[in-house]
């Protein structure tokens, strides 16, 4: 009999790796729950590798069911809709709630589709679960135009990350494709140490990436996304960062 339950909601890598090490040194009289609505964890780290073709959906995915298996930790397969903080309980869809003593949530992040037109055109990277589904349609839809011209909408290090991954993917492939790297500020990668910015440049330039400044996005259409200037960038598709 446990006399103490901590309670993980999502099944993210760092939980996942949080419950591995705990179930490697077990914390006395305290059962480990786990909380997710997926059984597969995609590793985000690994995503740009995946849309490279360098790994396979498999090998880029935690199988919850057999970690907490062989961690001893309880899984329980569903989708949270809300918490009791007074009486310490979380309720799930379709199911009975759960008490807990100390709770721990990290559901991960999600792109901001707020912009009008991003949630019907636009692909969001996060959550990774539904973009890798996503990315084989496109993959497949690709061969509907001669040339497509893809716009990736954020131009941090993920941003960056992603495009790159596309734009290696498409040359391996020998497929043609235009990629635009559309991002709201002035300079490449602000912050960083001017030889990263270099040498950033530099492979945008080699796989013919076209680098867009200054340009915050407000509308996104079937074929265009528009600046709160007015500006109009046409593209096949549009992905958000």
């Amino acid at each position: 009999m446990y006399e103490h339950d901590l309670v993980f909601i999502g099944g993210g890598h760092s939980h996942s790796l949080v419950l591995r090490m705990l179930a490697m040194k077990p914390i006395d009289n305290v059962r480990l729950t786990l909380i997710t609505d997926t059984l597969l964890t995609p590793y985000s780290g690994m995503l740009p590798g995946y849309i490279a073709g360098h790994y396979s959906e498999h090998e880029t995915h935690v199988d919850l069911n057999k970690l907490c298996q062989a961690a001893q930790v309880r899984l329980i397969h569903g989708r949270v809709n809300g918490i009791d903080l007074a009486n310490k309980t979380i309720q799930l869809d379709h199911q009975a709630s759960i008490g807990y003593d100390k709770v721990s949530i990290n559901t991960g992040s999600t792109p901001n589709v707020n912009v009008t037109g991003a949630r019907e055109f636009g692909v969001g990277v996060k959550p990774v679960s539904q973009l890798t589904a996503k990315w084989q349609t496109l993959l497949a839809q690709k061969t509907k135009h001669n040339t497509p011209h893809w716009a990736v909408i954020g131009g941090g290090a993920a941003g960056i990350e992603m495009v790159l991954a596309i734009a290696y993917r498409f040359k391996q492939a020998g497929d043609t494709l235009k990629l635009s790297l559309v991002q709201s500020g002035a300079t490449l990668l602000p912050g960083y140490h001017r030889n990263v910015q270099k040498h950033v440049a530099i492979a945008l330039k080699q796989y013919g990436i076209e680098l867009i400044t200054g340009f915050r996005v407000s509308r996104v259409t079937k074929n265009a996304i528009e600046s709160d200037t007015g500006c109009l960038l046409y593209t096949s598709d549009a992905a958000d960062e």
